[in-house]
């Protein structure tokens, strides 16, 4: 073997081990990594919490008047951005320097605008905005059709905004980045490259024999841990005449839908999670629900001291988080379903987000 062949064989193999090393090194920091919890509540607030020690590591006050809406998370774990200002704005907050660095308004004098869900895209370039506008002219309103706003996040300018149906509540992408999500009574496909809707799957009229027309309540995208976006359905039978309740989990790699009817209607469900190391899903509003996602049913229920709206959960599966309604964010075990801790807030956090990031 000549001189030349041997170099370039141990320059191949020196690249291939630091390819190797790279890797590995970006696995070993994940898993040191640690969770931190984002909450936010009145008055205009959003909280940082340590998901080892279950306490609140900053306090962030937003700018404008309202409250915390919808939150989403780039990527990285870096920045949160936060609908607030009456719905009006998207406060950009820095978790590791604990404060808002920016803000994008969405009205305009001739157009008031509201948010009403938001995400950033798979590469963290930009953010998707789901909003109404009305036109303000001197002596009529005229409602405009509803839209996507897309953002560059490196000059926080608009590029372009798309139509999209009505209702819509929800907004996340397939885990390629190629797909977006919109999700109100059934899920609207879109491509975020054209702006064009590309696909339905259908919810509200899925087609389940002996069911009637399906309704979800789809409010807290809470899929981080998971990438499966679970949603809380309620239908009639066509026979029996009962309500019953199921969920549909929808897989962000693959597409395809996953139904189940649980139980007949009892309790009301709001929000549900799915685990990142069981096939287990918790349901969240009054009660509290465990569910075998392989046997398809309730295995546990317990009563909670008082309604809340949002559930998340530890990227080790070991904590489950509940938000919304009053100022506490409780923490539970998620193998005995005791209460491990209350999380005390300023306010309470009405229908605020809650979302759950792996500290850069």
């Amino acid at each position: 073997m000549s001189p030349k062949t041997v170099g370039s064989a141990i320059l191949i193999g020196l690249f291939s081990f630091m390819m190797l090393a790279g890797a590995l090194l970006f696995q070993i920091e994940r898993a040191l990594a640690k969770d931190l919890l984002i909450a936010g509540s009145r008055d205009n607030y959003v909280y940082v919490i340590d998901g080892t020690t279950d306490e609140i590591l900053k306090t962030i006050e937003l700018e404008g008047q309202g409250f915390p809406f919808k939150i989403a998370t780039d990527p990285a774990g870096k920045r949160v951005y936060v609908i607030t200002n009456r719905w009006e704005s998207i406060a950009i907050v820095d978790i590791e320097q604990g404060r808002q660095v920016g803000k994008i308004d969405l009205s305009t004098p001739g157009e008031r605008v509201k948010a009403i869900e938001i995400a950033v895209n798979r590469a963290g370039d930009k953010l998707y905005v789901y909003e109404t506008a009305t036109e303000l002219g001197t002596d009529r309103l005229k409602v405009l059709p509803t839209r996507i706003r897309e953002i560059d996040l490196a000059t926080n300018k608009s590029i372009r905004t798309f139509e999209a149906p009505r209702q819509v509540s929800l907004l996340y992408f397939s885990t390629d980045g190629k797909k977006l999500y919109a999700q109100g009574p059934d899920i609207y496909v879109f491509d975020p490259e054209q702006g064009k809707m590309i696909d339905t799957i259908p919810i509200k009229n899925v087609g389940i024999t002996g069911l009637g027309e399906v309704d979800v309540l789809n409010f807290w995208p809470h899929y981080e841990q998971t990438n499966i976006v679970s949603n809380v359905w309620v239908a009639p039978e066509t026979i029996k005449g009962n309500f019953v309740v199921g969920i549909m989990n929808l897989d962000l790699a693959s597409g395809n839908a996953e139904w189940m009817e649980l139980e007949v209607f009892n309790v009301i469900i709001f929000s549900s999670v799915i685990s990142p190391t069981e096939r287990k899903a918790f349901l969240i509003y009054t009660t509290l629900s465990e569910v075998d996602l392989d046997e398809k049913r309730i295995k546990r229920r317990i009563n909670l001291d008082h309604t809340y709206y949002a559930g998340n959960i530890s990227s080790d599966g070991k904590k489950l988080y509940l938000g919304g309604t009053q100022r506490d964010v409780a923490v539970y075990d998620t193998s005995t379903l005791k209460q491990i801790k209350k999380i005390m807030l300023k306010g309470d956090q009405s229908v605020a987000s809650l979302k759950v990031v792996k500290a850069p």
